[in-house]
């Protein structure tokens, strides 16, 4: 929280969210690494890797979210598409 609220003001969610894992990474090294010589760029890798999968997570929901507003009858590709019959709806309603 003391890293990321700054850099997410600053910068953006994504971001803000990998900076808090950079910050962790820097940390485990220093603590577990460092102390007993071996292991190097591990928990750099592990908290990268945990990271960009928790960025492609967020990603993936958003995803989900946008096939669930989608009726059965509407061609799920086309609901990303201006010329969705059901978000022209949706635009014109959020409209007025």
């Amino acid at each position: 929280m003391t890293v990321g609220r700054p850099v997410e003001a600053r910068f953006g969610g994504n971001v803000g969210l990998m900076a808090i894992f950079v910050v962790s990474e820097l940390l485990h090294e220093l603590a577990i690494t460092l102390p007993v010589r071996i292991g190097f760029g591990l928990p750099t890798l592990y908290f990268t890797l945990h990271g960009m999968l928790t960025l492609l997570e967020k990603r993936s929901d958003d995803l989900l979210e946008k096939f669930q507003r989608c009726s059965p009858w509407c061609c799920r590709w086309d609901c990303f598409s201006p010329g969705c019959p059901e978000r022209r709806d949706r635009s014109v309603s959020q409209r007025v």
